[in-house]
């Protein structure tokens, strides 16, 4: 019997259940002032206390500025999608059981631009290009010159963390990323690599935001990439490589190619290329076990028509990319000694955003990787809009799965795929982790939040085992980001740990840190920061050592 088990009997601080209000919700949707910004402040501790051993920061891609979040106006005043606000740097910083509280906007063109319009919309509009939000051409004329000012970057990529020896780089879905102090919020520069002409010649296209790690501490990711050949042709592959945060290196070490572009295929403005086979397809992550890398290709689509017949007045992936419900999901098995792709396999349409765990499983023969599973892309076409959250429209039930794909491996071929919560859970699933010990491992627990960028979100500890869920509602007007695992020093069993996670008060306009006991989802500690935060995108946890300017962050250190 899989069972769902919720805590809201036994904690009085959701006794009434989670009633949150939309003008609760638009607060996570608008502005953080530049005076606002604040390094080292304290919070205020509601209940609990931080366990004493944690030290570190939690940081997180925080949106810094939204516009005229509900105007009905006309004119392009507003972000109206949670990939393209203004970003800045949120973290929490904990210390000898103290914890204090950061928000900085980077020093970038665009920090510069908003501020010159003295934070208003209203006055600058849209004027950088954006993924799926509104934009406004003629202010991005306007303001061209200053947004690719060379003294400063134009942005920072903001969705993903990676670790690169001792520094943090921020990335997005783009091999590159900018080192930065997560400890203070503080751009320091452009991640620069040592590898020179690394691609042979070869353009980068979209790669996955997230990444992995070996035992040697070199990272693992993916990348499409593109090549001309005469007018009309293009050569297209995916390669998988590695960095070396010693060396800065990075190294292709397996690839396949797709079919070649033929751009005369085109015919018309909104005309999608016709070969699925020559489009690149959407991964915004992928899996590793011991011995291979599993990339699950989505059924969301690159279309190269685009770069012939480019519609200016729609922004980015609006216009390039489209979800193909009658393509077929193709999942991709490396061989990590080797380079050699293995298995090319098809998998019904969907399209994925993050993965839980991945492990081989020798006795069997099979390799089970876990994933959130969409019967569309609307997790970035609709649901990620904040118009639709706002209108109070709600997930659905069937919005999102927990699904493991079980392959075998002697041959190769999907064995079956199955929901890994199979009781009465309606809420819709994102921002998964897992303790990252286990990664590439039988693994047990995965943590995730419920309804993300909307109402009614709650934590959730699911058990891949048995299929049991624990969940935990916040209170009234507290909307809950991507929960983070720590394990406990000397920890013995896979959960034993806390859980962090920082979110928006939309009740006192501030931000809101609690930490939870992994183990019994047990609210151990909740604090409130002294100023706003927004809705944005990945966090992670990194101790004072890591990502930081100097050779260490701990406060009190003299430098």
């Amino acid at each position: 019997m899989r069972r769902v088990c919720t805590f809201l009997l036994f904690l009085p601080w959701v006794l009434s259940g989670p009633d949150d209000t939309i003008d609760q919700l638009k607060v996570a949707f608008s502005n953080v002032p530049l005076a606002d910004q604040v390094s080292g402040a304290q919070v205020t501790v509601e209940e609990g206390e931080a366990p004493a051993w944690i030290e570190g920061s939690l940081v997180r891609h925080a949106c810094g500025a939204y516009g005229e979040t509900g105007s009905t106006s006309n004119m392009v005043n507003r972000v109206g999608h949670v990939f393209d606000c203004i970003v800045m740097g949120q973290s929490y910083s904990f210390h000898g059981g103290e914890v204090t509280f950061s928000s900085k906007y980077y020093d970038s063109n665009i920090m510069q631009i908003w501020e010159k319009y003295e934070e208003n919309m209203n006055q600058s509009s849209v004027w950088w290009g954006c993924i799926y939000a509104d934009q406004n051409r003629t202010a991005m004329d306007r303001e061209g010159s200053d947004m690719y000012a060379p003294e400063r970057p134009s942005t920072v990529p903001a969705v993903a963390w990676w670790k690169v020896g001792s520094e943090v780089l921020a990335m997005s879905e783009w091999p590159s990323g900018d080192s930065i102090d997560v400890h203070k919020n503080k751009y320091l520069e452009h991640y620069q690599y040592d590898d020179g002409d690394w691609t042979n010649g070869w353009q980068t296209m979209q790669s996955p935001a997230h990444e992995h790690y070996d035992q040697n501490g070199k990272i693992w990711s993916s990348a499409g990439m593109i090549i001309q050949d005469g007018d009309t042709i293009f050569h297209l592959k995916r390669v998988v490589f590695t960095l070396d945060p010693e060396t800065r290196l990075r190294e292709i070490v397996g690839e396949f190619p797709y079919e070649d572009i033929d751009l005369t295929k085109c015919t018309g403005m909104g005309q999608v290329y016709p070969d699925p086979k020559g489009r690149l397809r959407n991964i915004h992550s992928f899996q590793m076990t011991e011995n291979y890398i599993i990339i699950p290709e989505t059924s969301y689509m690159f279309d190269p028509c685009t770069w012939v017949f480019h519609n200016d007045s729609i922004s980015g992936w609006n216009q390039e990319f489209h979800y193909e419900p009658l393509e077929s999901a193709k999942i991709s098995v490396m061989e990590k000694t080797t380079g050699n792709f293995v298995a090319h396999i098809d998998a019904p349409a969907m399209f994925t955003t993050h993965m839980l765990g991945a492990y081989e499983e020798p006795e069997s023969g099979l390799l089970h990787f876990d994933i959130l599973k969409y019967e569309n892309a609307d997790a970035y076409t609709k649901w990620t809009f904040v118009d639709v959250p706002l209108s109070g429209e709600t997930h659905p039930s069937d919005f999102v799965q927990a699904t493991r794909y079980s392959l075998n491996m002697y041959p190769w071929s999907l064995n079956e795929t199955k929901n890994l919560i199979q009781a009465d859970m309606t809420k819709s699933l994102e921002f998964p982790n897992i303790n990252p010990a286990y990664q590439g491992k039988p693994y047990k627990f995965a943590y995730m939040i419920t309804n993300m960028y909307n109402r009614h979100g709650s934590l959730v500890k699911l058990n891949v085992d048995d299929g049991m869920v624990l969940e935990v509602d916040f209170p009234n007007g507290l909307f809950p980001t991507e929960p983070i695992f720590l394990a406990s020093p000397n920890a013995v069993a896979e959960d034993d740990g806390v859980l962090m996670i920082s979110g928006i008060d939309g009740e006192q306009e501030k931000g809101f840190l609690m930490v939870f006991n992994a183990t019994n989802l047990e609210r151990i500690y909740h604090a409130t920061a002294p100023k706003l935060t927004l809705f944005g995108i990945h966090a992670k946890f990194f101790p004072f050592d890591i990502g930081c300017e100097e050779d260490d962050c701990t406060p009190g250190i003299s430098h």
